[in-house]
């Protein structure tokens, strides 16, 4: 009997594509047409305008897919437009979804100048070579993909999460060195994480605000016994991810998230929130801080953590239904210099539904847009392709060196791991502390949001 197998063709072509075979005919059906959905899920965004957020909810109501799965059709559209020689290549049904969205992912970090040389590469290693050819694992697309796109554009080589957690450096350590030679005294000097930082910080300024006390006193009452602190710090994770902690402006690494994690009290959904009164709760200031990020004033880089909030339209003491309200939509964040240069009447802001804020100078008349940069920002296609661009190509510099990423440098794929998935940063949990006047951990109710800036809603742990 005569085993040796048939060719489909006498000339090149993946095994799957076969006619004569109905089960191979009706698995190339549904690639193509996971393509095509693609194609129509990207097709009518407007990338410099519409929120992924927005998008991703109208989408998954439409397909009954999940938010995280129409965001990768989307990719997969996009990169489909941006590459269409390879969208003829890869179009004909060959490749399954999980190679879609390999090849998508794994592109999205190369510069525009360098995409048609890394598009004709990628075209000649997704071509067959041989009649009857087996399509290639996805792993081993991956691979394909690293070796081309280093060939050309170092820098936005996809990652692998094994060689990151390589060669990342570790987290530092708290570290206290204490020095006793001087005869009238001894020195402390103390290094720690900023999260740990943070946590220090506000214990000390609320033993100090209660007892009325210096930062130093407020350390020795803690330590003597005298005083406990009673304060609440916000964590930011995704909703389907709550490992993956955001606290005081930095990612948490995994140690210490599941450390961190052990000591969450209570869990809230971040959103719009108000209240009555002048003084916001403590949902309304982690929605705040974790929305904006950092000061709010053109060019400020302020921790959000470490500045105040402010009303953008005035609050009215004496009657506060004629003034500002207190809630997520009327509320920005202003380190103490610019909150009076703002409270002075030198500049005057207004905020829009997507966070951004119209700044406009009264002094000369000039006007400047800002937009906020925390993990709970709505962000739009063209935000979410700079973050995603940027994430991959700072950390090839910092884990190979610039020196080794010239655009026209060429060599070998430095990893043949796996891909290093990239998850979006509007993702995350936030970081909060006490407010004067709020009850520590206060719960926090679920919010409608009537739209002010605000990306997927998060869980918050204090």
């Amino acid at each position: 009997m005569d085993r040796k197998p048939k060719l489909c063709a006498p000339s090149a072509g993946w095994r799957m594509l076969d006619p004569s075979d109905p089960v191979s005919r009706q698995a190339a059906t549904i690639n193509r047409q996971h393509v095509e959905l693609a194609r129509m899920c990207a097709g009518a965004i407007d990338v410099e305008k519409d929120t992924v957020m927005d998008v991703s909810s109208r989408l998954s109501a439409r397909t009954g897919l999940s938010e995280s799965r129409v965001l990768a059709y989307c990719d997969i559209g996009f990169m489909l437009r941006d590459y269409p020689l390879l969208a003829d290549c890869i179009g004909q049904g060959g490749f399954s979804l999980q190679h879609l969205t390999t090849i998508a992912n794994d592109l999205a970090a190369v510069s525009e100048e360098c995409r048609e040389r890394v598009e004709k590469g990628v075209v000649q290693e997704l071509t067959p070579r041989r009649a009857n050819q087996a399509v290639p694992g996805v792993r081993t697309v991956h691979r394909t993909m690293q070796r081309v796109v280093e060939q050309h554009d170092r820098k936005g080589r996809p990652t692998d999460e094994e060689e990151v957690k390589k060669r990342r450096p570790k987290a530092p350590k708290p570290e206290l060195k204490i020095d006793d030679r001087p005869s009238d005294r001894t020195e402390y000097h103390l290094e720690l994480p900023k999260l740990e930082a943070l946590e220090f910080t506000r214990a000390l300024e609320n033993v100090a605000v209660k007892e009325e006390c210096s930062h130093v006193e407020a350390l020795l009452k803690i330590v003597r016994g005298e005083a406990r602190p009673d304060i609440t710090l916000n964590l930011y994770a995704p909703k389907d991810n709550p490992t993956r902690l955001h606290g005081a402006g930095v990612d948490l690494e995994p140690e210490a998230a599941r450390e961190w994690l052990e000591r969450v009290t209570h869990i809230r959904h971040v959103g719009y929130a108000e209240t009555e009164g002048y003084v916001p709760t403590a949902a309304i200031r982690a929605a705040v801080v974790g929305r904006d990020g950092t000061c709010r004033f053109p060019g400020c880089t302020i921790e959000a953590e470490d500045c105040q909030l402010d009303h953008i339209a005035r609050y009215n003491h004496e009657d506060p239904s004629k003034g500002g309200p207190t809630n997520t939509a009327n509320l920005h964040c202003l380190c103490s210099k610019h909150h009076r240069l703002k409270t002075s009447g030198q500049w005057n802001v207004a905020m829009y539904p997507d966070g951004s804020q119209l700044w406009s100078s009264y002094g000369d008349g000039h006007t400047l847009v800002t937009e906020p940069n925390g993990v709970l920002r709505r962000e739009t296609f063209e935000k979410r392709a700079e973050r995603r661009v940027r994430r991959v190509r700072d950390l090839n510099g910092e884990l190979f060196g610039d020196g080794m990423f010239g655009d026209e440098v060429s060599g070998d794929a430095l990893s043949e791991d796996e891909m290093f998935a990239d998850g979006p940063m509007g993702d995350a949990l936030s970081e909060d502390g006490p407010h004067e006047g709020e009850p520590s951990g206060a719960a926090v109710n679920n919010g409608k949001r009537p739209g002010v800036g605000f990306g997927d809603e998060q869980l918050a742990a204090g």
